[in-house]
């Protein structure tokens, strides 16, 4: 991770000698994309294969967050859900860890909030190293945090940004996010925030804007509002 700690100090000291890094905030910094995915999101973050890297990149993440402004923390969980189909009876599970940053609005902690989740799960398969799957999501996501915190924007209402973990291995991140944060941090008592949804960052390297190109199994027409199947 050495060559993007050395980009990252080099932006802070061109900032503080109050040189201009890039001409506006908000704009894409494809370079520094580049660089996540190339000496970040391209190594394997599976804690079986090797717990040590995959700590040192939730830090980077975690870090990356922190830096940015953001209300900051780790949901460590146990999986809770189809343990057979991943894992053998005895066998001892690794505990996995959801980055959370939150970009709070004016109406952040209140009943009048309107929430937003941006997502993407960090990890990876084992043998695999992650570079569209998802590092691709992982930089996307964190370089909206970046266009958002950098720009100064004041949002009436809040971002919940969110890297899952053991996505890989049934999804385990995102359900414990909801079923242990998201739902009882915000969605008890009698008044709650309305919740907007959630954008999920996935593969996003697959993007094809061909006609044709992307379909819905057509046992989701039912499930999707308005005519968006059909477009």
């Amino acid at each position: 991770l050495a060559p993007l700690y050395k980009y990252e100090l080099d932006l802070k000291r061109a900032k503080l000698l109050g040189e201009k890094t890039y001409p506006d905030p908000h704009l894409v910094d494809k370079s520094h994309l580049v660089l996540m995915l190339e000496n970040t999101f391209t190594l394997p973050r599976h804690v079986e294969r090797n717990a040590t890297l995959t700590d040192s990149i939730g830090q980077y993440i975690t870090r990356k967050f922190g830096k940015l402004g953001l209300l900051t923390g780790t949901q460590l969980f146990r999986p809770s859900q189809f343990r057979t189909m991943f894992w053998d009876e005895d066998e001892e599970i690794a505990e996995g860890s959801n980055i959370i940053g939150i970009y709070p609005g004016q109406m952040f902690g209140s009943h009048l909030d309107r929430l937003v989740v941006v997502g993407a799960h960090w990890d990876t398969t084992g043998f695999t190293d992650g570079y569209n799957d998802n590092g691709s999501g992982v930089a996307a996501m964190i370089e909206v945090a970046r266009a958002l915190a950098e720009s100064g924007c004041k949002l009436r209402y809040s971002v919940i940004f969110v890297a899952f973990d053991k996505e890989e291995v049934g999804s385990q991140g995102s359900h414990e996010f909801i079923r242990s944060y998201l739902v009882p941090r915000f969605f008890k008592g009698d008044k709650w925030p309305e919740f907007q949804g959630a954008l999920i960052l996935d593969t996003i390297m697959n993007f094809n804007e061909t006609a044709g190109s992307q379909t819905f199994p057509e046992v989701w027409k039912d499930k999707i509002s308005g005519d968006a199947y059909e477009k």
